[in-house]
């Protein structure tokens, strides 16, 4: 288990910002049937899927090939895919108000457009994949009303039977000196693609790893890298202190709050990860103040 290492810092709460601290995953006691996979017949769209996605994902099954070995999800969350985090988050929100999810949606709607989840969902991912939507504000209202009752389901699907081992998790290599498009070059051998809120839950089961079984690599590798971190940094006012503490899941056994802390503890770890990491904070403005 992780430790955290210095002062931390206080987090700002004005709207837009982190809740209550950047939540970290870390083991637990693990939800009953959340890590068993089951296998229950023929292929039908999970819940929380579109048909059209569903569909896209048959298609698109000879791209893929088998996971070969487990894959720490620390490695696929830091540096670049900080809305992982967002999405574990928004599960443990919707945990605590699952009876107003069933019975008043929009009181739950309400709620939700005030969180994290929300400002990742209409600045970040509704820009990238429906632009014309999230130029539209009754549009935008109506995706993220949609992506909201497609996570309640997915939710519900998950605490009920766990993983469904039918509709692996989407991971991605990318080609040598690949970047994101915001300059980073981040080396690793995967990098989370598709399957994300999935991926969150199995982080607030408590899972540290993700089985060969639960995902499957497409042949394609990547020419470039998505990295949703820099952009949510300032959406989400992310405290210097949180940020530290995330870079640590990617490149440290230990929690630091304090930067010189992480970059002491790298150069004297891993060493061949202290330039991508000096990279990745200048790209990030981390080392401007």
């Amino acid at each position: 288990m992780k430790t955290d290492t210095g002062a931390q810092a206080a987090v700002p709460t004005d709207r837009g910002s982190w809740p209550s601290g950047l939540t970290l995953p870390r083991p637990r006691t693990p939800v009953p049937g959340a890590i068993e996979a089951f296998d229950a017949g023929p292929a039908s769209p999970p819940a929380g899927w579109s048909a059209s996605a569903a569909l896209r994902r048959l298609r698109g099954r000879r791209d893929y090939v088998p996971g070969d070995r487990p894959v720490a999800i620390a490695e696929l969350v830091s540096p670049l895919r900080l809305d992982i985090l967002i999405r574990a988050e928004h599960f443990r929100f919707l945990a605590e108000r699952l009876d107003t999810a069933s019975s008043d949606f929009g009181a739950y709607v309400e709620e939700a457009l005030e969180t994290p989840y929300h400002l990742w969902f209409r600045r970040v991912a509704l820009p990238r994949y429906h632009p014309q939507a999230a130029r539209d504000p009754v549009k935008a209202r109506r995706a993220f009303e949609q992506r909201l009752r497609r996570s309640i389901r997915l939710y519900r699907r998950f605490a009920q039977h766990g993983f469904d081992r039918r509709y692996p998790i989407s991971l991605t290599g990318a080609e040598p000196g690949a970047t994101t498009t915001t300059g980073k070059r981040v080396r690793r051998e995967l990098y989370a693609g598709d399957g994300c809120h999935r991926l969150a839950l199995l982080l607030n089961a408590g899972e540290t790893v993700l089985p060969a079984a639960f995902y499957r690599v497409a042949q394609t590798p990547r020419t470039n890298v998505i990295d949703n971190t820099r952009p949510l940094i300032s959406l989400l006012s992310l405290d210097r202190a949180d940020y530290v503490r995330y870079l640590s899941l990617g490149y440290s056994d230990q929690t630091f709050v304090d930067l010189p802390a992480l970059l002491a503890d790298v150069e004297r770890r891993r060493p061949d990860r202290l330039e991508e990491l000096t990279s990745v904070l200048a790209v990030d403005g981390a080392l401007a103040t």
